[in-house]
């Protein structure tokens, strides 16, 4: 008898046990039955409401951070119509990005700044185009929208744009690029820092690539440990490409630099 119980208990340990892992993966990987439920309300809501546009599943996937499925749904072929549902254990669509990856156009936004980007990355890694220490640099296009009216220089509005275009980055960027340059120096000043701007302009010229404004700070180098040295460096902030050119340089320099925490 008393083995018996045992045995019991022994199942019954075993069976907490394999219910506590269950539990466990279920909050980690989803299960087959909820991620099932999801597809099937995924393709049911895109019957619905995105008839006729032509997207289809292409991923199912369980993200233990939100506790949901995210759902990507796209068209064949397009660079830019695809969007996420997210789907809970039940099944039941909580909300989607099509509003803000279609409709606002931000998987647009997206493709064209990382292809703006990655077209500036050679100049800012290569030594042979900066001839200084750039700690960070990186290029974006900055479009202007009904919420971002800091934009509103922006020749292209973001709610303009059209999904699967092929645009001229050298014209979105002559208007609509923004740099940004983190340079560590020996010498900090402002005359320094125009010729930082004067050889950015000629190097971003002699590979055909075009920006509006750009931020550049001036620090002094790194120390041993990896810290930068606590003294005051240089800045500007939305300086114009159209004025960076030799003649005056220094000092518009140094006025921006003056504004620049304002």
């Amino acid at each position: 008898m008393k083995k018996k119980i045992l045995k019991i208990l022994a199942f019954v340990l075993a069976l907490c046990l394999l219910g506590g892992v269950c539990f466990i993966a279920n909050g980690l990987v989803g299960n087959p039955v909820s991620k099932a439920l999801a597809k099937k309300s995924a393709q049911t809501y895109l019957a619905q409401h995105h008839e006729g546009e032509n997207y289809e599943i292409v991923s199912n996937n369980y993200d233990f951070k939100i506790g949901a499925y995210y759902i990507k749904a796209a068209v064949a072929d397009s660079l830019d119509k695809n969007f996420v549902l997210y789907a809970d254990f039940f099944g039941n669509i909580s909300h989607t990005t099509y509003e803000n990856d279609i409709l606002l156009h931000g998987n647009t936004v997206e493709r064209l700044s990382r292809e703006y980007m990655l077209s500036f990355e050679p100049l800012f890694q290569n030594a042979e185009f900066l001839p200084f220490y750039t700690h960070l640099g990186f290029a974006e296009l900055e479009f202007a929208n009904a919420y971002n009216t800091q934009n509103a220089h922006s020749a292209f509005r973001q709610e303009d744009l059209q999904a699967d275009e092929n645009y001229d980055l050298r014209e979105m960027g002559a208007t609509t690029g923004h740099l940004y340059l983190n340079v560590h120096d020996e010498t900090v000043s402002v005359e320094r820092l125009s010729e930082i701007l004067l050889a950015v302009k000629k190097a971003a010229d002699d590979r055909g690539l075009t920006f509006y404004d750009v931020d550049c700070s001036l620090n002094l180098p790194f120390d041993e440990q990896g810290y930068a040295p606590d003294s005051d460096g240089v800045a500007v902030y939305a300086f114009l490409y159209s004025d960076i050119y030799e003649e005056g340089m220094i000092e518009r320099v140094r006025i921006a630099s003056e504004h620049a925490y304002d």
